[in-house]
């Protein structure tokens, strides 16, 4: 017959043991959640890499590919690609509500990733004095991943050019019987680049009417948003003589002003056109990173070369090697799940191992000096 002390023992190495293995079951399950979320992360860059629309992209020499891409989903409206970044993706806007494409890619397909769009609220041949494009800030750097980025100042002062492929009136919006509703067609659609030179980097709230109220038509509201540009501005630029300022850095809450500069200070005038390039950031509750820029009536060529830009993706830089990371595929990311898995695993066994022979030495000892303590008392007596 067990004696109590003996049950009591069972019973604690019974508890230890359960307690061991519902850890380690937690762990997999953590560990199994992890590895769903690296791999939906994995899938949502994947598909908001740009090079998946590089196919389609219009060039001088041939336009059929965009042409096609345009007629697979009738809200592709352009194309803008920011020199020397990740940014160089198909534009669309929807007819209907800004709402359309912050889950859909350009293709009208449901995204995470969403798209680059147009305000709906701005014509699609860029003629109003102000247009809003939206991207989601992810990372990777995928769709406007790479904003941020001109928040430093050297980055700033190097990356002045970016180009907007679109038609000057090249497209109607008209009304439908389908079950679409408004839709564009287009007529005798005449696209082309257009050059845009980035003066100002702004931080604003993503309620902000001053900024995101599209668009200003009056000679008064068009000052009025140089104006708020200009009042929320971290980076600006001078376009006649390529003056480069900072006057402050992003905030929590709003950003930190050392300076200020009237909106002259731009070279921007009530007749020329400008582009706001929003994205949300993470670090600031509902803050918005703005980058605007003048669109030109010409065409700025690529300042960069392509072997500076395959250097750079080359080079040790943790944001690219990350992107390298995340881009493995799928195969080998279940391959290094399991490997981690089972490294974990074994780490945890060892460890539970390790616990349980010092626990039998520390109850051996026990043992031991009862039983000593015992002799020497019958030996006493």
């Amino acid at each position: 017959m067990s004696s109590p002390r003996n049950n009591g023992k069972r019973i604690v190495r019974t508890l230890s043991r359960t307690v061991d293995n519902a850890v380690l079951l937690t762990l997999l399950v953590c560990l199994m959640f992890a590895a769903y979320a690296l791999w939906d992360t994995h899938q949502m860059l994947a598909a908001a890499d740009a090079n998946n629309y590089a196919t389609y992209k219009p060039t001088n020499e041939e336009t059929k590919s965009f042409e096609e891409f345009r007629a697979m989903n009738n809200d592709v409206i352009g194309w803008l690609t920011i020199y020397d970044t990740t940014i160089d993706y198909p534009v669309v806007r929807s007819p209907k509500s800004n709402d359309d494409y912050l889950s859909k890619n350009p293709e009208g397909d449901w995204e995470g990733s969403g798209s680059l769009f147009l305000d709906h609220n701005n014509k699609a041949d860029f003629s109003d004095f102000n247009t809003i494009i939206f991207g989601h800030h992810m990372a990777g750097p995928a769709m406007f991943g790479e904003i941020d980025e001109f928040l430093n100042k050297d980055f700033f002062d190097k990356h002045e050019y970016a180009n907007l492929f679109f038609s000057e009136g090249g497209l109607e919006l008209v009304q439908t019987n389908g079950a679409t509703g408004l839709t564009y067609e287009f007529v005798n659609y005449q696209g082309r680049n257009h050059g845009v030179q980035i003066f100002a980097m702004i931080q604003a709230d993503g309620h902000d009417s001053a900024i995101y109220s599209v668009p200003s038509t009056t000679v008064e509201a068009k000052r009025a948003t140089l104006q708020k540009i200009a009042d929320y501005a971290v980076m600006v630029r001078n376009l006649q003589t390529g003056e480069t300022r900072q006057l402050g850095k992003a905030g929590a809450a709003q950003p930190t002003k050392t300076d200020w500069v009237d909106p002259g200070f731009f070279g921007v005038t009530e007749n020329d056109h400008i582009v706001l390039m929003s994205t949300c950031s993470a670090d600031i509750t509902n803050g918005r990173f703005v980058l605007v820029g003048k669109i030109l009536d010409y065409e700025v060529p690529n300042p960069f070369p392509e072997e500076e830009k395959e250097q750079k993706i080359l080079g040790i830089d943790v944001g690219k090697v990350l992107d390298t990371i995340l881009k493995l595929p799928l195969w080998q990311w279940i391959i290094l799940l399991i490997l981690l898995i089972m490294l974990i695993g074994l780490l945890y066994y060892a460890e539970r191992q390790r616990l349980r022979r010092k626990r039998d030495r520390k109850l051996r000892k026990l043992e031991e000096q009862k039983a000593k303590e015992e002799q020497e008392s019958e030996m006493n007596d």
